[in-house]
């Protein structure tokens, strides 16, 4: 089953954000905002509908997304912020 009509990352000169099409004809955005994975819901028209932000005192990013059957969200990404090293691979279930 196809879910996603559109996934692509985009680029801007300081940040990349992944883009995926979701269940209600919006969109799923996930990129870095003050050093935190930024998670943002847009509807069709590019209006925000919701945002969230996971991190810690220091860098996080986003690296993967998808969207659950039950409508929720796993990321995959990086933090410094937490784990036993200097980055470690972070799976969230939101």
């Amino acid at each position: 089953q196809e879910r996603h009509e559109l996934e692509s990352k985009l680029r801007t000169l300081e940040k990349e954000y992944i883009i995926t099409s979701d269940n209600d004809s919006g969109f799923i955005l996930i990129g870095t905002k003050n050093l935190d994975i930024w998670l943002l819901k847009v509807d069709s028209f590019g209006i925000l509908e919701w945002e969230k932000t996971f991190g810690g005192a220091y860098f996080e990013n986003g690296t993967s997304l998808d969207i659950t059957s039950e409508s929720g969200y796993i990321l995959v990404g990086s933090t410094q912020s937490y784990g036993v090293g200097l980055l470690d691979i972070w799976l969230i279930v939101s």
